[in-house]
């Protein structure tokens, strides 16, 4: 099935731009014990508590109130950033064994992050009309509404915008040829997808 014209080129993103890494650990636990219970934003919270508490470093305190959340890499990796200058201030903390980690954690290493860069996936030209409509099939069976060839033709407008609509025709051969293919099947409330089960 064809598309309409996705837009411009497009071109990498550039993240995680002035990012300090911080490695956590729990003492006497492997990071498979405890990675897929971890909030990245509650261990950043507990990060900023045991920092700012430290009332006699008043530039570590100030560059902790400076930190925004970048984000968390399972197991153990709290991403942050800030303006250099509050950068510099947490590695000269970490590097005289000042930085003080989230309650029941433990710094393994603090580093710089130098560039993290994410090269978007273009999506195709070219659905193939079939697979598309058993997924809008699936959509509309799975939100209660029945799959009619009417609603079929308005979910995939919606569903796949980008795609020049197909004619009325079009569908009922293919949908045919999907029951054919015992992919789907039709009944009076419309069509459904065949299941494993």
């Amino acid at each position: 099935m064809g598309t309409k014209s996705p837009g411009g080129p497009q071109r990498c993103r550039l993240i995680l731009q002035r990012c300090l890494a911080i490695q956590l650990s729990k003492p006497g636990h492997t990071p498979e014990d405890f990675w897929m219970y971890d909030s990245g934003y509650m261990i950043f919270q507990n990060f900023l508590a045991a920092n700012a508490q430290c009332w006699w470093n008043a530039p570590l305190t100030a560059a902790t109130r400076a930190l925004k959340y970048a984000g968390h890499v399972a197991p153990g990796m709290l991403l942050v950033t800030a303006e250099p200058c509050a950068l510099e201030v947490l590695r000269g903390a970490y590097a005289r064994s000042v930085l003080k980690p989230p309650a029941t954690y433990v710094i393994s290493s603090v580093g710089d992050i130098d560039d993290c860069i994410v090269t978007p996936t273009v999506q195709g030209q070219f659905t193939p009309l079939p697979e598309a409509l058993c997924d809008v099939i699936m959509d509309l069976t799975s939100e209660g509404h029945s799959a009619t060839i009417e609603n079929v033709r308005i979910k995939l407008s919606i569903r796949f915008p980008h795609m020049t609509p197909p004619a009325t025709e079009v569908i009922y051969d293919t949908l045919a040829q999907l029951m054919q293919e015992q992919k789907i099947y039709q009944t009076s409330k419309g069509y459904f997808i065949f299941t494993p089960e």
